[in-house]
């Protein structure tokens, strides 16, 4: 089980995600990357995250969205900054790739704390770094979708863009291929058992019971071949969403199966006009 587990973590990002260890490449792309930067210290580690801005700063501040990578809670790395950070970062919206504690090395809530700890870090600079602290995006894929979803509607962030992402905890296992709460599998580890078994923290760690009518413009995108996360999760937020008066927008691919990798520079495209349009 666990086998699988890592396997179809790093399938999801494998094709996906491209490294930025060459400034000077970036730079020819039309992107500046600042590496590394700490944002907060957990004990004796030090967690860090990589920032994307346009090659040549405009004299506004930027807005910024935050990218959460996949990874089923456990795996994923914000190393392999994805292709849309750089599109972002083109068209002037700067991009940060973050990085948060796993579950291996804490239950949830953790990984949202860590979240936040860094849009808080990224504010309280937002000078240094030529940021607009007020228009801040949070976006991510897979369980990363669940995590930009759960601190979207924690409130604090102006749009949120969930691809792929589970919204119930509590029925995560419907319509999947995986056994999520198997000992080890990736639910069970999140949350420190099985979720029948601990209900107060998988609806806690659900945004479908986090959703008022206060939450953000929400785009949510899906494929209807997803046999990891079924796309009834991105179906009842959506309609859960719609149903408080939010702003929400949902996209099913047609055939796409999870990552929804065949349809990816559609889908990037998509994410960067969402926040183009309520961002700039």
């Amino acid at each position: 089980m666990r086998r699988l587990v890592l396997l179809l973590a790093l399938l999801l990002w494998c094709d996906v995600a491209r490294a930025a260890k060459n400034p000077e490449a970036d730079l020819e792309r039309g992107v500046q990357t600042q590496r590394d930067i700490v944002f907060v210290k957990r004990g004796a580690r030090a967690l860090r995250l990589h920032l994307l801005r346009p090659a040549k700063l405009p004299p506004k501040p930027l807005p910024l969205v935050i990218w959460v990578h996949g990874g089923l809670w456990r795996g994923g790395s914000p190393d392999k900054i994805p292709p849309l950070l750089y599109d972002l970062a083109r068209t002037g919206i700067a991009g940060a790739s973050v990085e948060f504690r796993s579950s291996e090395a804490a239950i949830f809530p953790a990984q949202t704390d860590d979240l936040r700890a860094a849009i808080r870090f990224l504010r309280f600079h937002a000078g240094a770094y030529s940021l607009d602290g007020g228009r801040v995006g949070i976006a991510g894929i897979s369980t990363g979708g669940h995590l930009a979803a759960l601190v979207g509607l924690n409130g604090g962030v102006q749009a949120v863009a969930d691809v792929c992402g589970p919204s119930d905890l509590t029925s995560l296992e419907k319509g999947s291929r995986l056994d999520w709460n198997e000992e080890d599998g990736p639910l069970f580890a999140l949350l420190g058992g099985a979720a029948p078994q601990k209900v107060a923290l998988a609806r806690a760690a659900s945004p479908l019971f986090r959703v008022s009518r206060a939450a953000p413009p929400f785009l949510i995108l899906h494929g209807d071949g997803d046999s990891l996360v079924s796309p009834a999760q991105s179906e009842a937020l959506f309609q859960k969403l719609k149903g408080a008066g939010c702003n929400v927008s949902y996209r099913l691919y047609s055939g796409e199966e999870h990552g929804l990798r065949g349809v990816r520079e559609e889908v990037d495209a998509e994410i960067t006009r969402f926040f183009r349009k309520w961002l700039k």
